[in-house]
């Protein structure tokens, strides 16, 4: 279970939408929380008979699809014209 790339694609959503970086002081906070929850969830995947892990797997996926759809809604679209020529 990777909690660390969970915590990271959090941290990246969060950076692409407010524009700002994350200060040293919560990222320490953040690293200790990321240490309960991996306990935590370590525990949760022990005592259940579901995949604690594919959890964590697909909301990471989740969150770094919606950290690259923000970043394209944020980018200008180029716009190419297509020349029409005839013969």
């Amino acid at each position: 279970m990777n909690t660390q790339a969970l915590i990271t694609a959090g941290e990246s959503v969060f950076a692409t939408i407010s524009g700002k970086t994350i200060s040293a002081s919560v990222e320490s906070n953040i690293a200790d929380v990321g240490s309960l929850v991996t306990v935590g969830l370590s525990l949760l995947e022990r005592n259940t008979e579901f995949n604690v892990s594919g959890v964590v797997d697909g909301l990471t996926q989740i969150l770094s699809g919606v950290n690259t759809t923000v970043q394209a809604a944020k980018t200008k679209a180029v716009n190419a014209t297509a020349s029409s020529g005839g013969a």
